[in-house]
């Protein structure tokens, strides 16, 4: 820390200001006035990946427009910048006529509310809550359910980062915001596009690149709590160019290190025992590589990801001093898009993972865990353009594609099988061998389809996918949405099926049937309706407004059983929510905020006793007395707030002075919290508690090219208050509440190289 503050104190003495002043940026303009300019996008070091909507013919191109610039400033563009994605279609469309409820995190907004990792983001992002699994790991629910398992997929750089065994993506402390260059949030289905993780939700991780940072980024940040060091010094260092001289070629190569600590606060497990979650009780250690080659179609990435952490939680009960649990993976794609004729794209792709996850190597402990998975896939994508202008059809593109892997699985250790984790696989040939395996094998084969029309009356998607896999069956998904942009005012329908594919331990962690053998999981299936609408106010501002209605059948659940001690994973008969989401954005030159809001109920949708919320604490649970409501709470889920209000923004007070902050109201949570002992001292039930509503503040300063241009220090707070709140488990698995971060401290030391490529007009 203390080279940090040295630097920060010597540098406006040593270095001149070389900062230009900004020319004058020009007249807005009223939307549905202009004709559309195509695709052209802003130039390396600009920071933003955006398109110019409104543009007049023959007009400054954008590249001309932004220069002068600062990365800040470029967000009070986004009045008449649309952003386009590819996120909900494969199909680059811009935001407002893309066929999903959809949410863009910018670079310059992660910096802003000084995201410490992927949960600080989403916390703010409308339908997600940070919440609480096992073993130290913190994830989302999204839209008052339980998505940790598989539900929600999480891609980096196109990298799917689930892991095979039960789905799940640890969130806390992994990834390297600083080199995000955005974040693409589907709040919805994507299981039609991207198979099954993505049954609720889709976040689409895109670092920078090439295309939009040219040179070498560092940036250095440390923290603290009241008393204690929050993190040690986190180092990310990225470098990225394009030569030209070499026919165009992009490389881009990224590091990140770190350590960092949960909460100064103290976690007390079920059975009482108590320990503060500071040091080795809680420690974060991430280890991140990123590399990244493109050559005129060609597109090589490898990442490297080498997360570990020390902790003590196991699932009900903890450790009498730290260990060491592991998440190790391995990713490497190769992609080549070729344009065979005239609208026609085939794009053949393979990727290589494995992966390492919860793996804890002292067979001393009750969770000793050591697996391995390596997927190999391979897939070929084929998108055709027809533009037909024909009547009031438009455009036209059909996209199509199929996609086989085959996922195997070995156990790394011997295991005596006295703990079901570590137990070896189980064998579903015929007939089944339930002593299990050292390896495994599955083999997931799967098609789509997506047609998209665009006509005068707005854009029409139909589209679906069919994924058998060799042990859960077969999966069929359809989608149909219908999105109508109309000057200010665009509206979206959205009907699909979505599923969740069993991990490699939701099939092997089963019980045993009467005949003994094991109990077969089969995949999810979830229906999803969504409606959108939108408006577009002057050039400033625009507001949002959705509805959704969720029903997955055969959702997927773990069960534990206190008083046999028998615990796994079966179907059971359905779950779901339904809700409405507020968005309103203001983009001024000098300023932005964003404001949300969203609310969900469970009435009528939740038969699963592991979700449920009772209202008295009964030694066991009937799925038949789920809607008696004098028994169980009929609206609210384990885990998530029925409301949640978000803000964030900043405001320039002078010249590269930027203050900025956020807020956070989750209101009450329920979650298990202890456990009352029978006579025998065997478990009768777990006790439920109600955690208070919480409000969350977070205020930064922000000074951009301090002593030379490129140069940025933030300082700043999170949790202002100290609020003493807790993660909640948003299931019955027996893990009690854990203290979510302390107050906290922070400063942060950035330089970007590419902000010297970027001329004063």
């Amino acid at each position: 820390m203390g080279f940090v503050v040295i630097a920060w104190l010597l540098l406006p003495g040593v270095l001149a200001d070389a900062a230009a002043v900004v020319e004058a940026m020009p007249a807005q303009v009223a939307p549905g006035e202009l004709p559309v300019v195509e695709t052209p996008t802003a130039t390396p070091g600009d920071g933003v990946d955006v398109v110019l909507d409104l543009v007049p013919a023959g007009d400054a191109s954008v590249e001309e427009l932004l220069k002068g610039t600062t990365a800040i400033e470029q967000l009070s563009l986004e009045s008449f910048l649309a952003t386009e994605t590819q996120v909900a279609s494969k199909k680059t469309q811009k935001v407002r006529e893309a066929p999903g409820v959809i949410t863009v995190f910018t670079r310059e907004e992660i910096a802003a509310i000084g995201a410490r990792d992927l949960l600080d983001v989403l916390a703010l992002v409308p339908g997600f809550v940070p919440a609480q699994d096992s073993q130290g790991s913190i994830s989302v629910g999204f839209r008052g359910l339980w998505s940790n398992d598989g539900r929600h997929l999480v891609l980096v750089d196109g990298q799917e980062m689930n892991e095979p065994f039960y789905t799940n993506v640890r969130m806390n402390y992994r990834l390297p915001m600083e080199q995000i260059e955005r974040i693409e949030i589907v709040r919805g289905p994507g299981s039609a596009v991207y198979g099954g993780y993505a049954e609720l939700a889709v976040i689409n991780i895109i670092t920078r690149s090439a295309a939009n940072q040219t040179g070498i980024v560092a940036v250095s940040t440390v923290g603290v709590f009241d008393r204690v060091d929050s993190r040690r010094i986190g180092v990310s260092l990225a470098y990225a160019n394009k030569f030209k001289e070499l026919g165009g070629l992009e490389t881009s190569v990224a590091l990140f290190s770190g350590k960092a600590h949960q909460s100064l606060g103290v976690y007390q497990d079920q059975y009482g025992v108590r320990y503060r979650m500071i040091r080795e009780n809680s420690q974060q250690e991430p280890l991140f590589a990123n590399l990244g080659l493109a050559y005129q179609g060609l597109s090589l990435r490898f990442i490297y990801d080498g997360y570990q952490t020390y902790l003590r939680d196991m699932l009900d009960s903890s450790t009498a001093k730290p260990y060491r649990l592991q998440d190790l993976g391995r990713y490497f794609e190769a992609r080549y898009e070729a344009k065979v004729a005239s609208g026609l794209t085939i794009t053949p792709r393979i990727t290589i993972k494995r992966q390492q996850p919860w793996r804890v190597t002292d067979p001393s402990l009750g969770d000793y865990y050591m697996k391995t998975a390596d997927r190999y896939l391979g897939n070929v994508t084929v998108s055709y353009d027809a533009l037909t202008h024909a009547g009031i059809l438009k455009d036209l593109n059909l996209l199509g594609g199929v996609e086989i892997y085959d996922e195997n699985a070995k156990l790394d250790a011997p295991a005596a099988c006295d703990d079901t984790f570590q137990c070896p696989f189980l064998d579903f040939h015929d007939p089944p061998n339930t002593d299990g395996k050292q390896r495994i094998h599955y083999r997931n084969q799967a098609v789509f389809l997506q047609g998209l029309a665009i006509t005068d009356y707005g854009s029409l998607t139909l589209g679906g996918r069919a994924e058998n896999h060799s042990i859960a069956g077969t999966s069929v998904v359809p989608r149909a949405a219908y999105t109508l942009v109309a000057g200010p005012v665009h509206a979206k329908l959205m009907a699909s099926q979505a599923f969740r594919a069993p991990g490699i331990e939701n099939i092997n962690i089963v019980p045993t049937q009467a005949d003994g053998t094991p109990y077969e999981t089969k995949p999810e299936k979830t229906t999803v309706f969504e409606v959108e609408a939108g408006y577009q106010i002057a050039d400033i501002a625009w507001v949002t407004a959705n509805a959704f209605d969720i029903t997955i059948h055969d959702p997927i659940s773990y069960y534990f059983d206190p008083v046999t001690g028998s615990e796994g994973y079966k179907n059971f008969d359905k779950t779901g929510s339904r809700g409405i989401e507020l968005e309103a954005r203001v983009r001024e030159k000098h300023g932005f905020l964003t404001l949300g809001y969203s609310f969900y109920t469970a009435a009528g949708k939740n038969t699963v006793p592991q979700y449920a919320v009772p209202t008295s604490m009964p030694s066991e649970f009937n799925e038949g007395d789920l809607d008696n409501k004098t028994l169980y709470r009929q609206n609210v889920l384990l885990g998530w707030p029925q409301h949640k209000i978000t803000a964030y923004g900043g405001v320039e007070l002078f010249r590269d002075l930027w203050v900025s902050g956020s807020l956070l109201f989750l209101s009450k949570r329920y979650g298990y919290a202890s456990a009352t002992l029978a006579a025998d001292q065997a478990i009768d039930h777990y006790n439920l508690t109600a955690q208070d509503p919480a409000l969350l503040l977070s205020a930064f300063v922000t000074y951009r090219n301090l002593g030379m241009k490129g140069m940025n220090v933030a300082a700043g707070v999170h949790n202002l208050t100290d609020e003493r709140w807790r993660y909640v488990e948003g299931y019955d698995g027996g893990h009690a509440p854990s203290p979510a971060p302390s107050r906290e401290y922070l400063l942060r030391l950035s330089f970007d190289e590419g902000a010297f490529t970027t001329e004063p007009q």
